[in-house]
């Protein structure tokens, strides 16, 4: 799975996390979810 995480740390303490995940991307590669648009008809 692909991730982004970001930390602020603001006088030694963390003060704001952001975090993003290619959820949908790892959903399809366990195949839960079929790849977006299908097969060709």
């Amino acid at each position: 799975m692909t991730a982004t995480v970001i930390h602020r740390i603001e006088n030694g303490k963390l003060a704001e996390k952001w975090s993003d995940k290619d959820v949908l991307g790892f959903l399809q590669q366990l195949d839960v979810i079929p790849p977006l648009g299908g097969p060709p008809e």
